[in-house]
């Protein structure tokens, strides 16, 4: 009976932790992610530290945890990206880490340089958890992905990759949505294997 308890304790403490859902992110929470994202740029960029302010107490939902990614454009083409699929931190830390990372480790691009800065706007994207997708074909995947708001990751052995919902805006077709994930996953094309891990999920997403 106390073994029990005491897992359930643990269970409820470390739930209590997470966002329940991305959309309980208020304006003012959004605002100050992406205030301290910009920061954390321009700290990077500049080679100083990043200090904190402290963040005000109608601001909870900061210091919860949740999954978020960070995505940088630059005259309306991307610049950088980068995010985790899996809440480890609160999500104000997970942005200011993103956002710096985004800057200066994405290897498809250079960092980004102290001219480039300010011509740089930020997105935010706050995930959900990932729902593991019960389908036995590509056809069944394609006809129970919603375009525009699902999000989807891929996954066999050490191959894992993932599609922002946000991708739906350059890749309308959910096949070919599904073969250019299957593709950045290291797959080919018309990959498909029941050792596949199809998982959805969904975001809040906004920017500058």
């Amino acid at each position: 009976m106390g073994r029990g308890r005491f897992m359930s304790k643990i269970t409820k403490d470390m739930f209590s932790n997470y966002l329940h859902h991305p959309d309980e992110i208020s304006e003012q929470e959004k605002q100050f992610l992406l205030k301290s994202a910009r920061r954390s740029i321009t700290c990077a960029v500049d080679n100083r530290s990043f200090l904190l302010s402290d963040v005000p107490i109608e601001l909870s939902n900061l210091k919860l945890h949740a999954a978020t990614f960070v995505t940088l454009e630059m005259n309306n083409e991307l610049r950088g990206c980068v995010g985790k699929l899996e809440p480890d931190q609160s999500i104000l830390d997970d942005v200011i880490g993103n956002a710096k990372s985004a800057a200066m480790k994405d290897s498809r691009f250079n960092p980004v340089s102290a001219l480039e800065v300010d011509e740089i706007t930020i997105k935010i994207s706050v995930l959900s958890s990932p729902q593991d997708m019960r389908v036995d074909s590509e056809a069944q995947l394609i006809k129970e992905l919603v375009p525009y708001r699902d999000g989807l990751v891929i996954s066999e052995g050490y191959r894992k990759s993932t599609f922002l919902p946000s991708v739906w805006e350059n890749l309308s077709d959910p096949v070919e949505f599904i073969q250019h994930l299957k593709e950045k996953a290291g797959f080919s094309k018309h990959y498909w294997s029941k050792r596949l891990r199809i998982q959805k999920y969904f975001t809040v997403e906004f920017g500058e």
